[in-house]
């Protein structure tokens, strides 16, 4: 399955925080992954060299987009069938979907889930059980909100069998 990753800049002390919350309560992804915002997610049957070079017409004339999270939430992941603590998206989330939007033309469009309303975030937790996510939930990061950073790049990954590997890495204009 080919993803397309957005990978946020922090400040050190977010960034730490971040990954300390991550390794954490989700320790298996956050091994496996950076923290991100997910711009595409799972496509298959494609050209991936083709989409590859799409990924890169639509990020390197963007500049960096600022965002900043609001606040968490629980979310019920209707794909994977259990519950995700995740920062939503506040500040930035009409440029983060546009670009969301411009990597799903072409081929890919059909892989679109259209059932599955876009909303960019960055997942911290993951739990198969409601009780477990909701403890998680009140034990706060070690930062206050809302935080903000940039992104500044994109990753195009393939994700099979559980390890991640990099096909492209897209840096946005500076």
């Amino acid at each position: 399955m080919i993803y397309v990753l957005a990978y946020p800049k922090f400040s050190k002390k977010v960034g730490r925080a971040i990954a300390e919350f991550r390794a954490e309560h989700e320790p298996e992804r956050a091994a496996m992954v950076r923290a991100h915002i997910t711009l595409v997610f799972g496509l298959s049957g494609l050209n991936e060299n083709e989409f590859c070079e799409q990924c890169r017409q639509v990020a390197i004339p963007l500049e960096p987009i600022e965002f900043s999270f609001s606040n968490i939430l629980i979310h019920k992941d209707p794909v994977e069938h259990n519950y995700k603590l995740v920062a939503n998206v506040d500040t930035g989330t009409d440029k983060i979907t546009k670009v969301h939007n411009a990597m799903y033309v072409g081929p890919q469009s059909s892989q679109l889930r259209s059932d599955i309303p876009y909303q960019p975030h960055m997942t911290i937790a993951t739990n198969s059980k409601f009780e477990q996510i909701e403890a998680i939930k009140t034990r706060s990061l070690s930062v206050h909100f809302p935080l903000s950073g940039v992104i500044e790049r994109i990753g195009v990954v393939r994700l099979e069998q559980n390890i991640v590997t990099k096909m492209a890495e897209i840096y946005l204009k500076k």
